[in-house]
């Protein structure tokens, strides 16, 4: 089996580690003149360079028509080409207006010539309607990256980094002949993190995607105002003043919208993500913690994705040199230069009306370096979404062409998807590629092409296109109840930039007449933006019966809340009613913060009680009581609550009182406090020291005094009581996991005397990993060294997860974790429990003992026992390998515990993931298997009670049971209970010496068969 080599983290970590003690040795700092755009060798490294030029052959680019033959589209659809070189070059972003013109942003310039001004935007006209553009008119150029465009009535809006810019035509010839600063200081650090993917929002106006370079934004327009600071946030853009306000976001490329509202992003490998909390909820209450951007794909962020193309050979070697340590730079994917998620951009959920029904609601999503694109169906059954893979190990597009570049898609008013494909040779951050590479490659091959396609059904005809920016107002409310996103969008935008003063009464009749959803929600938010959104309109929309036309009426009726009773009353009655959706659940929770009635504290009460069923929930009503955390705590403690709400929604409340110490919320926790201790029930007894013990408060705190005036000297003695009572609980292995890890949370208040003895039986192989990961956290936040010692004594015995929280403990102060280097200079502890990945910045550390130490076992790891052996073998490194006899080899060697085709058993990871890693990973893990091993492929020992010994790698584990996997498939399953002891021997479960099975030309053969695998 190879191990924990498959650990890519851990094999640079190893690499640092042996470069450390070279540089240590007086090695020599890189040349100052090497280019420090790119990534450079470790100091003391040799890259091997040796026949580079034959290995980077350059890839020669295909004409349109070639191109076309290169596509593999999933049924019922269709690629067909629109434009392509000259009529566009370097399409990154586009936009149709209302006269039907597409606009587009064409960054020529990337990615490394930025000062010479390449870039430009062009309008692309189809004179004959045949669906295909057949004439170019450039609109500006000498523009910098220009990554950005959206059409309005004013101008075309185009985000050039640092700028943003509106740029005008005044005398009606196309060409912009005004460029007009609407603000600037956007970062321009990262060529493939730029302002990106301008777009209509239902609350009108043009949203886009700040990106990983940031922005600090001045306002020409608003001098007064202070500079807009714009980290991991997204903005908006008023489409009448042009003021920009930020948003919650924080993806890097691709940005989209639901018919509801909902925004989604992407940011490389990470490739399908949700804002899951607007920033004007967040800014209600300054004392909570919340992310607002989650990952939702069900098969990870790193998906698998099925490209068709072959990978670019300096991906291949980036990849080797990465994964041996040569070269910096994270290493994905498990060490496979493909086949993931490495680029996902311009993520689009699909909202058009020329395909089925049943594609309504898709997410396509390109991943630029494969050469595809992906796409996913969106459940949001649950108050939130899950992406799950709709095209099975096989995607909607994939070419074999490597210049096919998909970067942004384009909604078009036929209902279909414009894919904009900058067709360049190589995409990649010019940093991320290492200078000896980069000398073989051109970044600019490709500036002078690009594509535009249409995705489309194969029958589907261009539709005949209806201009809209001549329509009266009636037609384009009308409009607001088409199918197609695209006319909806800009119905919307031309009715916000008009201002019609007939435009509010057809709007709210459209409310009241329409069958569609979507027209009743963008009317509503057209008529808010007006400010003509009355009671009445509200009240309709609170009464509807599409669950996100409610949602969206309760987050419009938060203006209306303080001079409309009758609204505030509706709200709070329909928080009452049974069976609501989670996404009205959560937005009356959100909602509730702008109301002023003593009602609501009831209401959030009682909606907390679906907190594990509703996503967001929990952020959701503590957003709702930014001064009223005191009342909405008392609801809560209340007995018909008690039991239904989470104890984290307490502890969160209790952390608010505690910080900001309003006397209006410290007299509700004094009063509740009293009213606890005078009752005779355990139940409420016990709410009182969880409520103190959550505090935690230190003695002589003026808080934890009063509480204790409060409770007539009784909170003492009742912490004591419940600290008694919580030990047993805790104990007790017939309670239910969550009523032990409840009753550990206030344990933790007892002495480190009364912890010890509970840690010691709780790291015990019969104690459910998440009761033992709880309890190793306790171990960390206390400051005495016995209960971490515990802790340590245990370490080898712990499986993966609560392993991994113990090195995280341990790591968490240098004076524990130099007592876990103590532990395996003197032999007690295996050299593979020192997490590797920390090892290089230990011997760096200013605690002097831990540095020392790390020092001495870094040095010693570099002449391990192996280290003979696997030098001896590196001379099969020189030897040429068969491929064929190499397969004979691995059914002799390797079979039992790797999977081949139908050879052998799949234990071990998979042998062709070693491909990327090179030859000499190889060897190291074929003769060192050992050097580290990954947690998942560790060998551990359980005994049983009756005596029984079973060994192998752990296979899987529950709260109850354990289950050992061996060579050949073989296992053991053995209950909790039954186990006395399980220990890690600290190895892997593929056996040291396996020289004496192979000789180095075995070797040699069995590297030739890896390496052939697919």
């Amino acid at each position: 089996m190879l191990p924990r080599h498959l650990n890519p983290l851990l094999v640079a970590a190893t690499s640092l580690t042996l470069l450390f003690l070279a540089t240590s040795q007086g090695q020599s700092e890189p040349s100052k003149a090497t280019n420090s755009s790119s990534q450079a060798a470790p100091t003391g490294t040799r890259l091997p360079t040796d026949d580079l030029q034959q290995k980077l052959p350059r890839i020669p680019p295909r004409e349109p028509a070639e191109a076309l033959k290169t596509f593999a589209v999933a049924d019922p659809f269709a690629l067909s080409l629109v434009a392509a070189e000259p009529l566009v070059y370097d399409p990154v972003a586009a936009h149709i207006d209302a006269s039907g013109d597409l606009y587009v942003a064409e960054m020529r310039g990337y990615s490394e010539h930025q000062e010479d001004h390449l870039g430009s935007v062009a309008r692309l006209r189809d004179t004959d309607g045949d669906g295909t553009y057949d004439q170019r008119l450039v609109v500006a150029d000498r523009l910098r990256w220009p990554t950005a465009l959206f059409c309005t009535t004013h101008g075309v809006l185009v985000a050039d980094a640092p700028d943003l810019l509106l740029l005008i035509d005044n005398n009606g010839d196309g060409v912009a002949d005004e460029r007009k600063l609407i603000a600037t200081g956007f970062g321009t650090s990262n060529v493939q993190g730029l302002v990106n993917s301008l777009l209509w929002g239902i609350d009108g106006q043009i949203h886009g995607a700040t990106s990983s370079s940031g922005a600090k934004l001045t306002q020409p327009m608003f001098p007064d105002q202070p500079p807009l600071l714009l980290s991991g946030r997204d903005f908006a853009i008023n489409p009448l003043t042009w003021k920009i306000t930020a948003t919650s976001g924080g993806g890097q490329h691709g940005k989209s919208t639901s018919d509801w509202g909902d925004w989604f992003v992407c940011s490389n490998s990470d490739h399908l993500q949700l804002i899951t909390t607007c920033d004007q909820y967040l800014a209600q209450n300054q004392q909570m913690r919340a992310l607002t951007r989650a990952p939702i794909a069900a098969d990870g962020p790193q998906a698998d994705v099925y490209r068709t193309s072959p990978v670019e050979p300096w991906r291949i070697i980036r990849t080797e040199w990465r994964v041996q340590g040569v070269v910096k730079g994270i290493v994905e994917g498990g060490g496979r230069a493909s086949g993931y998620f490495t680029s996902a951009t311009g993520v689009t959920i699909y909202r058009g009306s020329a395909w089925s029904k049943q594609n309504c609601g898709e997410v396509f999503v390109a991943d630029v370096g494969s050469n595809l694109i992906h796409r996913k169906r969106l459940d949001d059954t649950q108050g939130t979404y899950t992406g799950y893979r709709i095209d099975d190990k096989t995607e909607i597009v994939t070419s074999t062409d490597n210049w096919f570049r998909p970067v942004q898609f384009v909604a078009a008013p036929d209902g279909s998807l414009l894919v904009l494909d900058m067709y360049r040779e190589t995409i990649e951050h010019p940093s991320s590629i290492p200078l000896e590479l980069k000398r073989h490659l051109d970044l600019t091959s490709g500036n002078n092409r690009g594509r535009i396609y249409r995705l489309a059904p194969k029958a589907a005809q261009p539709a005949k296109f209806q201009p809209l920016h001549q329509l009266e107002t009636a037609a384009l409310v009308k409009l607001l109840a088409h199918q197609d996103g695209w006319h909806r969008d800009t119905a919307a935008r031309l009715l916000r930039q008009q201002q019609a003063s007939a435009a509010p009464p057809q709007l709210r009749e459209l409310i009241r007449a329409t069958k569609s959803p979507a027209a009743k929600v963008q009317a509503a938010h057209l008529l808010a933006c007006a400010g003509e959104l009355d009671a009445a309109t509200v009240a309709t929309l609170l009464g509807d019966s599409h669950p996100r036309v409610v949602q969206n009426g309760v987050q419009l009726s938060e203006p209306l809340l303080a001079d409309h009773p009758e609204i505030e009353q509706a709200l709070l009655a329909l928080g009452r009613q049974p069976n609501l959706s989670p996404w009205v659940v959560r937005q009356i929770a959100f909602s509730l913060g702008s109301s002023t009635s003593n009602e609501r504290y009831e209401l959030l009460a009682t909606l907390a009680h679906q907190i594990s069923e509703v996503a967001g929930l929990l952020t959701a009503l503590q957003s709702a009581v930014p001064q009223g955390a005191g009342p909405l705590l008392e609801a809560i403690t209340r007995k018909e609550h008690r039991d239904h709400v989470p104890p984290s929604l307490r502890r969160n409340l209790l952390a608010q009182i505690n910080a900001q110490q309003r006397n209006e919320d410290l007299a509700i926790l004094r009063s509740l406090a009293a009213k606890l201790s005078q009752s005779e029930a355990i139940s409420d007894h016990l709410m009182l020291v969880k409520i103190i013990a959550e505090l935690a408060l230190p003695a002589g705190d003026p808080l934890r005094i009063a509480l204790r005036e409060a409770t007539a000297g009784k909170s003492d003695t009742l912490m004591a009581q419940a600290i008694k009572r919580s030990l047993a609980d805790v104990a007790q292995t017939d309670l239910p996991l969550a009523q032990r890890l409840e009753a550990l949370a206030i344990a933790r208040q007892a002495s480190a005397e009364q912890l010890s003895a509970t840690l010691e039986a709780l790291l015990h192989p019969s104690t459910p990993p998440a009761l033992q990961v709880a309890a190793i956290e306790v171990a960390k936040q206390s400051t005495d060294r016995a209960l971490i010692e515990i802790v340590l004594a245990h370490l080898s015995s712990l499986a993966p997860q609560p392993h991994a929280a113990a090195i995280e403990a341990l790591a968490s102060r240098p004076a524990w974790a130099a007592l876990l280097l103590e532990q395996v200079a003197n032999g007690k502890l295996p050299l593979t429990e020192v997490p590797l990945e920390r090892l290089a910045l230990w011997t760096k550390d200013k605690h002097q003992p831990l540095a020392q130490l790390a020092s001495n076992l870094a040095e010693k790891l570099s002449k391990s026992s192996r280290a003979e052996v696997v030098a001896t073998y590196e001379k099969s490194l020189a030897l040429a390998g068969d491929a064929a006899r190499g397969r004979e080899v691995y059914k002799r060697v390797c079979a039992a515990c790797h999977k081949v085709e139908n050879d052998g058993f799949e234990i071990g990871p998979n042998l062709a993931a070693m491909k990327a890693r090179g030859a000499s990973a190889i060897v190291l893990a074929v003769m060192d298997p050992s050097r580290e091993v990954n947690p998942q492929f560790l060998s551990y020992v359980a005994l049983t009670t009756d005596g029984r010994t079973a060994t192998g790698m752990l296979a899987s584990e529950n709260a109850t049971s354990i289950t050992l996997r061996r060579a050949q498939n073989q296992s053991d399953s053995l209950l909790r209970s039954e186990i006395d002891q399980l220990r890690s021997t600290g190895k892997s479960l593929m056996p040291e010496g396996l020289e004496r099975d192979l000789t180095e030309q075995n070797l040699a053969d069995l590297i030739a068969f890896i390496m052939s695998l697919p």
